[in-house]
């Protein structure tokens, strides 16, 4: 009698030892890799996946099993019953695919150590019965302390490894499920075999009806190996495939932020810089934790506009589009971000440039149209127009050059702004007019005032610059009770514009809206009325 324990260093071949550990992890791990893609794949491919994994593993198992016997020479004859070994796969499938399938639709973690162990109870059959498949002149027993161990072992280390499988995510499932996967079987069959009782006896012959001795089950092994190997190689080539996505996402200028059940789960590089966020930072985020939409449109229904949040440490406005897609066998959705800061920048500077004048910065000539036309036709009646215009400004082009007269018109536009107030508008017509849309106030004494003040402000810049000879008119027209068109008032504003001047420049006049229209145009002064001396003083 003499236990195997005891002469594995001097009757087991190393080779055969190495090539089985070799089996049980590249085994383990394309198994892994394939109940990856049962975790993250759409339900409805689930099935196939784990059905895929069960064929893995459970031929790596058998095959492990039986290089590691193959390892064995114990100076006797050893052959293999064929029904035994080819029910020792199916049992080692069976089991595998029973446990996955349970452990993959429970989600408590009592639930998945129980399937674990169910998978260790597996292994630990299909070792019993291709162990029952030898075919030897000696007497088999176990000692059952140490087969208990082994047993034991095996069901905790298996409920271990699909905890692994299921709570880990990325490479760390990979590596310590493989290795869990791996120790489970390495240490059910070395374990099992050191309790493991030959007795040799010549007077034993075999009762099999076929067998199958170790050149052949070298060989079955060997094919069975080759399969496991492909399937990793294909593993790998999905895996590069991947790679190459990634490689490709990398370089897109966009962000790219890919959602699963509205959190994100990968990120192109470019996500990264966009928002500051390291990968690992993002990855777990809901989109609107890192944008907040400044649109109309939610952000999860086709474009919006919108900002990045506090949360990302960056000031920027996005444009981002949304996307469902199918990324890595499952439903997902794709976020695409767009840096579009300078680009707002320059639609702002552009858009301003369209409604302002560039040399006062005052609102330009096509903005007085429209919201001249605007106002006029709104329900709030009371507004007024003043049109103003610079005296013997000429003379300060002449005298002073362009440069001087640039000078005085940016100076008269600080005044406008500064005079105006509330909902006042003040634009540059050209040249050296001027006007002012006034609302919301009491007319026409609201526009007395601020033409007043207006005056007042621009005889002090003239005696300030020494061109004391230059000031301003300014005609008022105050839309009356009967609506008309903003044309009709620019020109009864111009009307008293042009009385003012003929009255002496400096002055300022209101048209007045008690006569009819055809009565009202021209300078006639019945119908063009000043104000007092007493009231303006220039």
């Amino acid at each position: 009698m003499f236990s195997i324990l005891s002469c594995l260093g001097a009757t087991h071949d190393v080779r055969f030892v190495a090539a089985s550990i070799s089996i049980c992890l590249v085994g383990a791990f394309c198994t892994v890799v394939m109940l990856s893609r049962a975790v993250e794949c759409a339900q409805r491919r689930r099935e196939l996946w784990l059905a895929v994994a069960s064929g893995v593993a459970g031929t790596s198992i058998w095959a492990t099993h039986f290089m590691a016997m193959l390892a064995y020479d114990g100076g006797f004859s050893m052959a293999y019953d064929v029904t035994l070994t080819g029910l020792s796969i199916v049992v080692s499938i069976l089991a595998a695919w029973v446990s996955f399938t349970f452990g993959f639709r429970q989600n408590s973690l009592l639930a998945i150590a129980m399937a674990g162990g169910a998978f260790g109870l597996g292994i630990a059959l299909m070792h019993f019965v291709g162990m029952s498949a030898l075919d030897s002149p000696a007497h088999l027993s176990y000692a059952l302390p140490t087969t208990t161990l082994a047993v034991g072992l095996c069901v905790a280390l298996g409920s271990l490894s699909m905890i692994a499988v299921r709570q880990l995510q990325g490479g760390a499932r990979t590596i310590v499920g493989a290795v869990l996967i791996s120790l489970t079987v390495c240490t059910l069959h070395f374990t099992s075999m050191a309790g493991l009782v030959l007795v040799p006896d010549p007077t034993v012959s075999s009762q099999r009806l076929l067998v199958i001795d170790r050149a052949a089950l070298a060989a079955v092994v060997a094919v069975a190996s080759s399969a496991i190997v492909l399937f990793g190689s294909a593993a790998a080539v999905v895996d590069r495939l991947l790679t190459d996505v990634r490689g490709l996402a990398d370089a897109s200028l966009e962000g790219l932020f890919i959602l699963y059940q509205d959190k994100i789960c990968e990120v192109n590089e470019m996500a990264t810089v966009l928002t500051g966020l390291a990968r690992g930072d993002l990855i777990g985020l809901k989109i609107d934790e890192l944008v907040v939409p400044t649109s109309d449109h939610a952000l999860m229904h086709g474009a919006a506009i919108g900002a990045l949040s506090p949360l990302t440490g960056r000031k920027a406005e996005v444009e981002m589009f949304v996307r469902d897609i199918e990324y890595r066998g499952r439903p997902c959705s794709v976020a695409v971000l767009r840096d579009i800061t300078e680009r707002r920048r320059t639609e702002r500077v552009i858009s301003h440039m369209a409604r302002h004048d560039p040399l006062t910065d005052l609102l330009n000539r096509r903005e007085f149209d429209r919201n001249l036309n605007a106002l006029c036709s709104a329900p709030d009646k009371s507004l007024a127009l003043l049109c103003l215009d610079l005296d013997n400004f000429k003379l300060v082009n002449d005298i002073g050059g362009h440069a001087a007269g640039d000078e005085i018109l940016r100076k008269v536009a600080a005044i406008l702004r500064q005079s105006s107030c509330g909902g006042d508008l003040a634009f540059r017509l050209g040249g050296d007019e001027f006007a002012i849309l006034q609302t919301g106030k009491a007319q026409p004494t609201s526009s007395l005032v601020l033409a007043e003040q207006v005056l007042k402000e621009i005889q002090t810049l003239s005696t300030s610059l020494g061109f004391s000879y230059f000031g301003s008119s300014i005609g008022i027209a105050v839309l009356p009770v009967n609506p008309i068109e903003g044309e009709a008032l620019h020109s009864r504003a111009d009307s008293a514009l042009y009385a003012a001047k003929e009255a002496g420049r400096g002055q300022v006049k209101v048209f007045d809206n008690t006569g009819t229209t055809n009565e009202s145009i021209g300078l006639s002064l019945p119908k063009i009325r000043g104000l007092p001396e007493t009231e303006i003083n220039v």
